[in-house]
C-alpha cells in the first residue's frame, strides 16, 4: 500500500475534516479530505452510509441529494445506492447531470432547501471545486458533499485539508499498485505562497500616512539572501512542476456503481439485482475502451464472483440452507442445465452461476435484428464503411459468405434458428478477418 503511519498529530487533524463519517483515519500520508475505500475493508463506505443515515434522524423531510452522472455507470450507481437509502428509510431526491453547470444550478437551489444534509455526487463533481460552490450557494453549514466518482484526476481543491465540507472516497487500485498519490501537499503549499505574494504586493502598496520606514532588521549579505531566495524559487517550481504533471493524467479508476457494490455486500448480503448492476456498469466501461481487458477480468472474477460465492442470496429456490461446496466451474452447459433442472424437480437449493462468455459487441442484437444492430454499432459501422453503397454491398457479402440467409439477418434474433444462433460467434471470427474485422474488437 502506498499509506504509510502517520503522526498522532497528523491524524488527529485528518479527525478534523473527516467529522461526520468517522475520526481519523490511519494509514494516510498527510492530512487529506479523501478515504480510501480499500483500507480498513471498505469502512468509509460504511461511515457514509451512517452519516445518511443519521442525517435523516432530525428530519422527515428529503435530507439527501444525489447528484449522478448521466450515463451508464451513473444510471446503475444510483440505483444501487437508492435502493439501499429506501431500506434504511432515508428520504432522497435524484438528479441526472451531464456537465459542471448542471451540478453549479442544483448546488444554488440549496439555499432555499435547508433540510439536506448531504448531496452525494456519483460519477461527476471532482472536477469542479464543490467547497467553492457551497459558499456561493450560500448552503446551510452543516451541508456536506461526498463524491465518488471513477474519472480522475481529481481536481486539488477537493483534496485539500483546507475543505471542512467536501469528502472524496477514493477507489483507485491502479494509482494504488503504482504508490502514486495526489499531490495535495504540494497545492497547499503553492496556494500558501500565492497567499503570502499577494499579502505583501499589499503591503508594499499600503500608503503610510507618517512617512515613516519601516522597521529593518539591519544589512544581510546579498549573495545569501539571493541564494536562499533561489532555492526556495527552485522548490517552488518543482512543486508547481509535478501538479502539472498530476493534471495531465487522464483515465478512469474504480467504476463508480463497483465502490457502491461494495457498501451494498457490507452493509447486507447483496441481492441479484445489485450484482446485475454491477456487472452491467463494468461491461459498460470495457465496452467503451475505458478499461482494458486484463482490468476487466480481474475486477469481474475478484469483485463479481467473489460476491456471488460467498452470498447466500443466490439460492434458486426458497430455501434458506446453503448448497453444498461442490465444483460446477468446469462442468458444460448441458450438464449444469441437467443438474439445474434435477435441483428442481427435487426442490433442492441450487446457485446461479457467474460465467465468463465471448459476446459479440453487437448494440442489443439479442432484442433486434442483426443487420439493423451492425448498423447500429460504432466499430462495424465504421470499419464496414456502412454509410456508403460499397459498406452496404460489403455488408450483404459479408451475410452470404458466414451462411446468414436474409430471412435470418432481417428478423429479430429470438426468431432465428437454434443452430445459428450457437454459431453466430464463430461464423463472424472465421469470415470477418476478410472484411477488415478484428476478432477482439467484434
Amino acid at each position: 500500500s502506498r499509506a504509510n503511519a502517520i503522526s498522532s498529530q497528523k491524524g488527529k487533524r485528518v479527525s478534523s475534516h473527516l467529522c461526520g463519517i468517522g475520526g481519523a483515519v490511519p494509514g494516510r500520508e498527510g492530512a487529506m479530505v479523501v478515504r480510501n475505500v480499500r483500507e480498513n475493508d471498505g469502512r468509509a463506505l460504511l461511515e457514509l452510509l451512517d452519516h445518511l443515515r443519521q442525517g435523516a434522524k432530525t428530519s422527515t423531510d428529503v435530507t439527501v441529494r444525489i447528484l449522478a452522472a448521466a450515463d451508464h455507470d451513473g444510471v446503475c450507481s444510483t440505483k444501487i445506492l437508492a435502493r439501499m437509502l429506501e431500506s434504511e428509510g432515508v428520504k432522497h431526491l435524484v438528479t441526472p447531470v451531464r456537465e459542471n453547470t448542471d451540478i453549479i444550478e442544483e448546488f444554488q437551489k440549496l439555499e432555499e432547501d435547508t433540510e439536506v444534509r448531504s448531496v452525494v455526487l456519483l460519477n461527476c463533481g471532482a472536477s469542479l471545486d464543490l467547497q467553492q460552490q457551497l459558499l456561493d450557494s450560500q448552503a446551510s453549514e452543516e451541508v456536506k458533499c461526498f463524491v465518488i466518482d471513477a474519472h480522475r484526476p481529481f481536481l486539488l481543491a477537493n483534496l485539500s485539508e483546507r475543505n471542512q465540507r467536501v469528502v472524496v472516497l477514493d477507489d483507485d487500485p491502479t494509482a494504488e499498485a503504482r504508490g502514486e498519490r495526489p499531490p495535495v501537499e504540494e497545492y497547499d503549499a503553492d496556494s500558501d505562497v500565492s497567499e503570502g505574494e499577494d499579502s505583501g504586493d499589499e503591503k508594499e502598496n499600503e500608503w503610510n500616512p507618517e512617512g515613516v520606514a519601516p522597521a529593518d532588521d539591519g544589512p544581510k549579505p546579498p549573495g545569501r539572501k539571493r541564494s536562499r531566495e533561489e532555492k526556495k524559487q527552485e522548490k517552488l517550481r518543482i512543486k508547481r512542476r509535478r501538479i502539472n504533471e498530476y493534471y495531465l493524467a487522464s483515465y478512469y479508476a474504480m467504476p463508480t456503481a463497483m465502490s457502491i457494490f461494495k457498501m451494498a455486500r457490507q452493509a447486507a448480503p447483496p441481492s441479484q439485482d445489485f450484482l446485475w448492476l454491477a456487472a452491467v456498469c463494468l461491461m459498460g466501461y470495457h465496452d467503451q475502451g475505458l478499461l482494458s481487458e486484463q482490468q476487466y477480468n480481474r475486477l469481474a472474477w475478484e469483485e463479481l464472483k467473489e460476491a456471488l460465492d460467498s452470498s447466500s442470496d443466490f439460492l434458486l429456490s426458497g430455501s434458506s440452507q446453503r448448497p453444498s461446496a461442490t465444483a460446477f466451474d468446469d462442468e458444460d452447459d448441458d450438464a449444469a442445465e441437467r443438474r439445474l433442472r434435477a435441483s428442481r424437480t427435487q426442490g433442492l437449493p441450487s446457485r446461479r452461476r457467474l460465467r465468463f462468455e465471448n459476446d459479440l459487441r453487437l448494440t442489443l442484437y439479442k432484442h433486434w435484428t442483426i443487420e439493423d444492430s451492425m448498423m447500429h454499432s460504432a466499430y462495424f459501422y465504421g470499419t464496414l464503411e456502412l454509410h456508403r453503397d460499397k459498406g452496404l454491398r460489403a455488408l450483404k457479402n459479408f451475410f452470404a459468405t458466414a451462411g446468414l440467409p436474409p430471412s435470418e439477418y432481417k428478423q429479430y434474433f429470438r426468431n432465428v434458428e437454434a443452430p445459428i444462433k450457437k454459431t453466430i460467434r464463430n461464423k463472424f471470427s472465421d469470415h470477418g478477418k476478410a472484411y477488415g474485422l478484428t476478432e477482439s474488437r467484434m
